[in-house]
């Protein structure tokens, strides 16, 4: 056990499977800095995690003279209610003074609406909703993950691209039906040729395939019907999230996450009309359980 030391400083972190951020304020709430590290998804793995949370937790601490064992460390990560992995990244970072794992949906959530009831949807990498209800319970939607789950989330979308693309490749041969544009791109970018496509499948995992979503999000803006479609797709995936996790418009929802623009585009009115936009992210969200301001996971 570490020795228990005053409190400097609170800390919170923000992984999912893209990056790692992280925040660190004084105990009257003043930014000493923020860190950006690699993925944090314990889904990924719980040992890369604990190593880019670390990583990121110096940068934001930097040159302030404030120590990881004098810090109050609220760790929001992708995967937490995998127990197994849950343990495995917490045993990396025993040597911290005080450290809490949460999930990042739940520190986005506490972040969005600052600990008051609400719901939020997360569209990143991944995708899942929270609701955090009167009583203090918390009600998940979603989050099942990159193999079953993701619905709506960059690495859905990515899978969901490359399946299409290789689907018109096959009916593109012997020139019997043309490929659309995006696909081209999609095939050329994982490879072109067979045995390339196969090693770049071989290898890709959530993070690989939510990178392909800016090429996805190009094309969608010039129209193009492959992109278009996957898109639509997304956003009707990502509004039944909302649906659920608003009550049908009964409580405020914030949609958070890198496909939030894009998609967010592409809502119908009533959906913009249950949306509010969010109070602070999920950094915000983890610093405010640092502080105790906020109540502890609870799903009920």
């Amino acid at each position: 056990m570490p020795t228990e030391l005053p409190v400097r400083a609170f800390v919170g972190i923000d992984g999912g499977a893209t990056k790692t951020r992280t925040r660190a304020v004084t105990l009257d709430g003043n930014l000493i800095g923020e860190g950006v590290a690699g993925p944090g998804s314990l889904t990924l793995s719980p040992e890369i995690a604990a190593i880019n949370c670390r990583d990121a937790l110096l940068q934001a601490l930097g040159a302030s003279g404030v120590t990881p064992e004098t810090c109050r460390v609220v760790c929001g990560m992708a995967g937490h209610r995998h127990p197994t992995m849950r343990k495995a990244f917490e045993q990396r970072l025993a040597d911290l003074g005080d450290l809490e794992v949460i999930s990042d949906g739940y520190a986005a959530l506490l972040g969005a609406h600052h600990g008051t009831a609400g719901g939020v949807v997360i569209t990143g990498t991944g995708s899942v909703a929270l609701r955090l209800d009167e009583r203090g319970a918390v009600k998940q939607f979603g989050g099942f993950g990159p193999v079953c789950g993701d619905e709506g989330g960059g690495n859905w979308l990515g899978r969901e691209a490359v399946r299409e693309a290789l689907r018109e490749l096959d009916e593109s041969t012997d020139g019997a039906k043309p490929m659309s544009p995006l696909a081209v791109a999609l095939i050329n970018h994982i490879g072109g040729t067979h045995e390339a496509i196969l090693d770049w499948i071989s290898r890709a995992d959530a993070t690989r395939f939510a990178e392909l979503v800016p090429l996805i999000v190009r094309y969608g803006s010039e129209h193009d019907c492959l992109a278009t479609k996957l898109l639509d797709e997304a956003t009707v995936e990502i509004c039944r999230l909302i649906q659920l996790v608003g009550r049908n418009g009964e409580l405020p929802v914030a949609v958070v996450g890198g496909l939030a623009g894009s998609l967010g585009a592409r809502f119908s009115d009533e959906v913009r009309s249950c949306l509010y936009a969010p109070k602070g992210d999920a950094m915000d969200g983890a610093i405010l359980r640092a502080r105790g301001v906020a109540p502890p996971e609870h799903y009920g």
